[in-house]
């Protein structure tokens, strides 16, 4: 993948053009998880009206799927040379 020529995209912000495919992707992952987590702290939060397990296990499990994703392609980008 090539970088974006800022020229050719003068109106573009600077930040964008700054930033790779590797470090766009963590920011959208990392993203993911803070929503998940703010969601978990929610139901956390919620507990003593109507605790599911069922339902705060698979909030947990999503996050730490989202975490474990999120940790494999940084170490993937990191061992393969990619920029930030």
């Amino acid at each position: 993948m090539r970088p974006i020529n800022v020229s050719d995209h003068p109106s573009w912000p600077e930040g964008l053009t700054r930033i790779g495919f590797a470090g766009l992707k963590q920011k959208l992952l990392s993203s993911i998880v803070a929503i998940t987590s703010v969601n978990i702290l929610e139901r956390l939060l919620e507990l003593d009206q109507s605790f599911q397990p069922a339902k705060l296990g698979l909030a947990l499990g999503a996050l730490m799927i989202f975490a474990l994703t999120m940790l494999i392609l940084a170490l993937a980008d990191r061992t393969s040379g990619g920029n930030h």
